[in-house]
């Protein structure tokens, strides 16, 4: 691909698209857009003179409008929007909450909820439910995905929306491993779940019984290239057999016929504190 093609306007509203999990119906309805603007975002070349529509896209996924606008500059930005590169927040633990009713599991509605007016102590904090489920950055682990709801952390619900956009399908889970330095031993990760491939990124996949963390891109002909941000763990390519399973694959790296499947896009990574 060439540096004119790669640094367009509508490639860095994919790219901003896919960092936020959302398609282009989800980012419209973000962004309160149309549909067909955005679909005319992703086909331009330069950015439009209005740039109303440039500043809702880049605060509806999170992503510096400058670097929207130009390519230059940080991608992301920071919650108090300094331009600087994303940290995510620690979790809201303000003393009201010591003193607040639990809020409700939920466990057979594993969606966020909102909490509207404070009764659970965080006035408009979204409540993400945390899920029985390990993901492993290093050799694996049983891949039972549960889903059953242990617990609801709050956070800031505009924060969410600007950094992970929906509020659909996010989980939070359990990190463990080596393989995956952002991602370091008890750490979590927000997680949507059930996106099938939405972009080069970082997913949740069922591979051979583990459930992993990986860095995930699909070629033509349904090909995946798995990866590891640590070196020690070496790229694998899965090509997908023929008159087989959807999930059989065969690996380059071992030349074995492997299960593969996308649990879920790992949206953002929130390390220990």
């Amino acid at each position: 691909m060439s540096t004119e093609t790669e640094f367009t306007f509508g490639h860095r509203v994919r790219l901003a698209m896919d960092a936020a999990g959302l398609d282009p119906l989800n980012l419209a309805a973000s962004a309160d857009l149309s549909t067909k603007t955005v679909e005319r975002y992703l086909d331009r070349p330069d950015p439009p003179n209005q740039r109303a529509g440039v500043k809702a896209v880049a605060e509806a996924t999170g992503v510096g409008q400058r670097w929207l606008e130009t390519g230059e500059g940080e991608m992301r930005v920071s919650a108090s929007g300094d331009g600087s590169a994303s940290a995510p927040p620690d979790r809201l633990v303000p003393g009201a909450i010591a003193a607040a009713p639990e809020p409700p599991l939920r466990p057979d509605h594993p969606e966020p909820y909102v909490d509207e007016t404070g009764d659970y102590g965080v006035p408009g904090a979204a409540y993400v439910a945390v899920v029985n489920v390990t993901l492993c950055a290093g050799e694996g682990a049983d891949a039972s995905y549960e889903e059953r709801v242990t617990g609801r952390v709050p956070y800031p619900l505009l924060w969410l929306r600007r950094f992970v956009g929906t509020l659909d399908g996010l989980r939070l889970v359990h990190v463990m491993g080596d393989s995956m330095p952002d991602f370091p031993a008890n750490s979590e990760a927000l997680v949507r779940v059930r996106t099938g491939f939405r972009g080069a990124g970082i997913y949740a996949i069922e591979q051979d019984g583990d459930l992993l963390i990986k860095r995930v891109n699909k070629l033509g002909g349904g090909v995946y290239v798995v990866a590891s941000d640590n070196p020690a763990y070496p790229t694998d390519t899965l090509r997908p057999i023929k008159d087989s399973d959807s999930c059989a694959f065969r690996s380059e790296l071992t030349d074995l016929v492997t299960t593969f499947a996308i649990a879920g896009k790992v949206v953002l990574s929130l390390k220990p504190v």
